[in-house]
């Protein structure tokens, strides 16, 4: 890493999750950022009120994810969610596997069901905003911007998710 960095000018990495308690410790040890390198380091504050805007939902007792009875039981918990908010919900999952497997799950729901593959990104998503009630199921992790009463949950069936790979990019 230490040839990249003395072979670029600048360097600029954003994401939602550099920073651990406002610092860069960790992120910096993984990509090679050592302390003689002279760095600016910014936190910049999101647009959301989690306190009242937000609530982190763990159920209790589900098995590992890597177990056979997880997406079963996961599923249940989404299905419980999902008529609190009338449907409204992305779930991430970090496999395609995971995917169809909730969707066969929750495939009873009366909410339009939306999967990643069906259709062009932009048309899924332009159904989700549109649909009342859609549930959208993904394999990847993206920002997507969805205002509104659109989304009331997002569903994450794996934690800690793989960290991004580092892509490094050089003009002319």
């Amino acid at each position: 890493m230490t040839r990249l960095y003395r072979n670029v000018d600048t360097a600029i990495f954003t994401s939602a999750t550099l920073a651990i308690q406002g610092r860069f410790d960790y992120f910096r040890h993984q990509v090679g950022l050592r302390a003689e390198l002279d760095v600016d380091e910014r936190v910049f504050p999101g647009p959301f009120d989690y306190a009242t805007q937000a609530a982190l939902v763990a159920p209790a007792g589900l098995p590992d994810p890597n177990q056979p009875g997880f997406v079963a039981a996961a599923a249940k918990a989404v299905r419980e969610l999902a008529q609190v908010t009338g449907g409204r919900a992305f779930v991430l999952c970090t496999s395609v596997r995971n995917m169809v497997a909730f969707r066969e799950a929750l495939s009873d729901l009366p909410y339009q069901l939306l999967l990643q593959g069906e259709r062009p990104k932009h048309r899924l998503l332009e159904s989700f905003r549109s649909a009342l009630g859609a549930l959208r199921h993904q394999s990847f992790w993206e920002g997507v911007d969805v205002p509104g009463a659109a989304l009331s949950l997002v569903v994450i069936d794996r934690l800690p998710f793989a960290r991004p790979a580092i892509r490094c990019w050089r003009p002319g």
